[in-house]
């Protein structure tokens, strides 16, 4: 018996019912549980409409890849695509690559993709995330720390978002390779809203990074540190960098100045 959202199993009771005892003709029928819920509070409130989520897309890719899976648009042979390694493996194989992990060492694990892998410009490395949803009908925030270095190399790093049942599709996050300049360690992010043709929804879908090969042989993308859940604030969640939002103005600011998140341009403090 399928919960009530069609994807795990809950509890299930049979109920046996007989017209009097010693009869054996009797009817069966059941009852089911599901997402009980927990309050230490001393009086008893209306259950929540929904209970945490079932699946984590947040992974530090220490031990694995997590849920996460890597691929591309040519399985089975391809070399354009996401994998572990560590700078210090880098160095050795004299691959390009983050000088340093997320920490500031050299031992830990990063997805990184090099640009001189491609075999054509139609490569496409994907990372694709376990389903997910937002379990309780606000909006989360979806991050993950990247370097992302290429003279198109790598033509483009972007994040979309598809609806499990393949109603929509949405690109919230994406980067040219045509001119990144991303070698420390950035944070990426972006917002998930509940808000789907103007109705406040509960949708299950999944996240896909996608690297597209480009047209030269260098250059590289790394991903680490992927996160997911409840932004801290309305406004700590906005993309960034602010030029891998799909809508983003392409900065007015002089090398001497810092584009704020609403275009503004303010000198840089040394």
């Amino acid at each position: 018996m399928r919960d009530h959202d069609s994807q795990d199993f809950g509890a299930v009771f049979y109920v046996e019912h007989q017209d009097s005892p010693g009869e054996h003709d009797y009817e069966r029928g059941y009852f089911a549980v599901d997402d009980l819920w927990w309050s230490g509070q001393t009086h008893c409130d209306r259950m929540p409409t929904a209970a945490t989520p079932k699946t984590s897309p947040s992974c530090d890719f220490s031990g694995g890849y997590c849920q996460w899976f890597s691929t591309s648009n040519q399985p089975g042979h391809a070399t354009f695509v996401f994998e572990r390694t560590t700078p210090s493996q880098s160095e050795e194989a004299e691959d390009p690559g983050p000088a340093t992990d997320i920490e500031g060492g050299k031992e830990g694990h990063a997805l990184v993709i090099l640009g001189r892998d491609t075999t054509s410009e139609h490569d496409r490395a994907i990372l694709e995330s376990p389903d997910l949803d937002l379990w309780d009908n606000s909006t989360k925030c979806f991050q993950f720390w990247m370097q992302f270095v290429s003279a198109n190399d790598i033509a483009s790093l972007t994040v979309q978002i598809f609806e499990r049942s393949g109603a929509f599709q949405l690109i919230p996050w994406t980067l040219s390779g045509e001119s990144a300049h991303w070698s420390e360690w950035t944070l990426a992010q972006f917002p998930i809203n509940p808000v789907i043709e103007g109705e406040g929804t509960s949708f299950g879908f999944k996240i896909m990074i996608e690297a597209v090969g480009g047209p030269n042989e260098g250059g590289y993308a790394a991903i680490d540190n992927i996160g997911y859940g409840p932004p801290e604030s309305a406004d700590s969640c906005l993309v960034n960098p602010p030029e891998a939002d799909p809508d983003h103005v392409p900065s007015t600011c002089t090398d001497d100045e810092f584009e704020c998140h609403d275009g503004t341009c303010i000198p840089n403090v040394n």
